[in-house]
């Protein structure tokens, strides 16, 4: 979160307006038509969120106070609330699933395991065959092309028939898994974290438990009209864990590390959190990881094959290895 938070109010005019620029910290109104919008650059992006209200209603917003008091009503002469904010790079989204984590390793040891079995082919094969080989490739040269070419215009229609509209931004993503798939294995990981933490997890009754549910509640009743948004159930968990951390996941269920309510300040300072975190889950960022790193994980062991194929020996063969990982890094 930056201290140096800019909420762009404008009136009725587009050419006045009033910065407000300060070490206070602005949460999101509560208002019946909320637009979210997304322009990413690099690892950072924006998001504005614009409300629309009639002139000379009352808007229902959180404050900044010492007292963390939320919400409190204000009248505002406001046809268009602007406020932007940076969100965290993508890998500090919720996490890849665990099927994807333990598959990844067996695929890389299948692409090492081939391209030392063709290099050792190669190896075995006598001079003269070798030399008949490449007379053969020389020949065929022009089908060799057409074949590589084919497989890449294939790859290509791949990608591009993949691609889907993100919600609310409507971005053209990548999505490899099915939405039904990807549902399944975001209950494995639900699973998992509760097994995890199942012995920290705090009561209802529990006044920081209190707390978090106040906040995930006002922000989803004022931002119900986001289909995406009223179509999830969310669930709180909070879990009493030092570390400074907070994680929504795409099935709706909120996890909060009492660390994290320790750190903030104000409820304020909270609501932004964990508005930026469901924000996540309604944009399906963990969908698109996911597809993402699957795709490139595909790319990865063609090129992987290839080293430990054309790699004279073992040792070069593991630098060509670590050399090529950093660069998927």
């Amino acid at each position: 979160l930056s201290g140096n938070t800019r909420n762009v109010f404008l009136t009725g005019s587009p050419d006045s307006y009033r910065n407000f620029i300060g070490k206070e910290l602005r949460c999101l109104s509560n208002v019946p038509y909320t637009e979210v919008y997304r322009n990413a650059h690099h690892s950072l992006g924006r998001f504005c969120f614009q409300s629309f209200q009639p002139l000379g209603e009352k808007i229902i917003s959180l404050q900044i106070s010492s007292a963390g008091q939320l919400p409190c009503c204000f009248s505002a002469w406001t046809v268009k609330i602007i406020r932007s904010f940076r969100t965290s790079p993508s890998f500090q989204a919720a996490p890849v699933p665990l099927f994807w984590i333990i598959v990844k390793p067996a695929q890389k040891l299948f692409a090492i395991i081939l391209g030392r079995s063709i290099r050792n082919w190669w190896k075995a094969l006598p001079p003269n065959k070798r030399e008949l080989f490449k007379e053969s490739a020389r020949k065929n040269k022009w089908k060799i092309l057409l074949g590589v070419s084919s497989l890449g215009v294939l790859f290509v229609m791949f990608y591009f028939t993949h691609l889907e509209e993100t919600p609310i931004t409507g971005r053209a993503r990548l999505l490899v898994f099915r939405k039904e798939h990807f549902r399944e294995l975001s209950q494995m990981e639900y699973d998992m974290w509760m097994e995890e933490f199942k012995s920290k997890m705090l009561p209802e009754t529990d006044a920081r438990y209190q707390v978090v549910e106040r906040v995930v509640g006002h922000l989803s009743e004022s931002n119900k009209d986001i289909p995406q948004v009223s179509a999830l159930k969310w669930a709180i968990h909070v879990v009493d864990e030092p570390g400074v951390n907070a994680f929504v996941l795409p099935n709706g269920q909120v996890f909060v590390f009492t660390g994290l309510l320790n750190a903030v300040s104000d409820i304020h300072q909270l609501s932004f959190i964990l508005g930026h975190e469901i924000a996540h889950a309604v944009l399906e960022h963990a969908v698109k990881k996911a597809s993402l790193v699957h795709f490139l994980d595909f790319l990865s062991l063609i090129f992987l094959t290839m080293i430990w194929a054309i790699c004279p020996r073992d040792s070069l063969a593991v630098v060509g290895q670590w050399i090529q990982s950093k660069l998927q890094e």
